[in-house]
């Protein structure tokens, strides 16, 4: 997720970004969260851009042919090799 600055001076937009996350439906949570460890996305912003939300789109099915009810594992294992 794209939260960042310092709590006391940027409270209001921090918690903000995190309501916008959280009032996403799952399915669109575990969109953002597969695009954005495959970088197609670098913000919620980015998934407005259709080409993108269409390419991730594409990865999530494949994924979730391959590997059902498995995505917010691989969206895990996927953050561990960026760490």
């Amino acid at each position: 997720m794209e939260v960042e600055g310092r709590m006391m001076q940027d409270k209001p937009h921090i918690l903000g970004q995190l309501d916008r996350f959280l009032g996403m439906s799952e399915q669109q949570r575990d969109h953002f969260a597969l695009g954005r460890r495959l970088n197609y996305y670098g913000s919620m912003d980015d998934m407005s851009a259709l080409d993108r939300q269409q390419q991730v789109s594409q990865q999530v099915t494949e994924i979730e042919r391959r590997y059902p009810g498995q995505t917010e594992q691989i969206c895990h294992h996927l953050r561990e090799q960026v760490v």
